[in-house]
């Protein structure tokens, strides 16, 4: 993940960017054994959370596929 944080927002703003994605996949972590045990008591086995978690990895590709670099003027206004 730190090659697309620093190709996409630049190295300026690397340690605030990384330190904010690492709490969202902490946060997510957290959650998915939660989310994977109430899937597997609704449905009765593990199918439905590992499609759901496909799911997400085709829109996160996709998402990273369709991205483009951030202006570094943008990002210097949007931080003030």
């Amino acid at each position: 993940m730190g090659f697309f944080t620093a190709r996409y927002f630049g190295v300026a703003q690397f340690g605030a960017i990384s330190g904010a994605l690492s709490l969202v996949f902490g946060v997510f972590v957290a959650l998915g054994g939660i989310v994977a045990g109430v899937m597997h008591d609704v449905f009765g086995d593990y199918r439905a959370f590992f499609v759901l978690a496909g799911a997400l990895c085709l829109v996160a590709a996709c998402a990273l596929f369709l991205s483009t670099r951030v202006n570094a003027r943008v990002l210097a206004e949007a931080t003030l």
